[in-house]
């Protein structure tokens, strides 16, 4: 077995850009769950809201844990900068924790020691608005016809939730210039974060 050594820790979670920060919250037992807004869903959350469980098409909670006021500063990236605007949050927030995550080893500009190094990221945060954009087009194609066929309407169509925007190229073109690291052993963390 190959030993690894974590040399950096970050995080960015609704109130908390710092693992400081976080492991305060958790201290203080802090709910950091808010109500969606358009700018979390891309369409207005009264449109698929009720305050009611069991309505169709329909959710009856609204709350969530939503990253708020985030700003990703976007120099020193090998990245276009224009890229990683278009790209949205959801790949913003990963390049921000790396980065904060290497500035923490001590190492981020070491370009010889970070050639050794790999990322590992977690990312809950699905569905999201660019996930929701990439993939709808495929859910209509596979639910369409068995629709019309259930419903014994040849005329139904999924209607789209907002108006669609084309998010493949930008993910096809970040996934060809990125390295990607892969870990499979399992990691035990005993510490408590600082």
């Amino acid at each position: 077995m190959q030993a690894i050594a974590v040399i950096g820790l970050s995080c960015l979670f609704p109130e908390a850009n710092t693992p400081a920060e976080y492991w305060q919250n958790l201290l203080q037992e802090k709910n950091s769950c808010t109500t969606a807004t358009e700018l979390n869903l891309d369409t207005e959350p009264s449109r698929f809201f009720t305050d009611k469980k069991g309505v169709a098409d329909k959710y009856y909670c609204a709350r969530g844990g939503y990253i708020r006021d985030f700003t990703l500063d976007v120099d020193g990236f090998l990245l276009p900068q224009e890229r990683i605007i278009e790209l949205g949050e959801t790949f913003q927030w990963p390049l921000h924790v790396a980065r904060e995550a290497l500035r923490d080893s001590g190492y981020y500009e070491n370009s010889k020691i970070l050639k050794e190094c790999g990322v590992v990221l977690g990312n809950l945060s699905f569905p999201t608005k660019a996930s929701n954009h990439l993939l709808l087009s495929l859910y209509q194609q596979a639910l369409d016809p068995l629709l019309k066929k259930a419903l014994n309407r040849p005329d139904f169509k999924l209607d789209s939730f907002t108006p669609q925007k084309n998010y493949s190229h930008q993910q096809t073109h970040t996934y060809t210039h990125q390295q990607t690291h892969t870990y499979t052993r399992q990691q035990t963390h005993t510490s408590p974060p600082p």
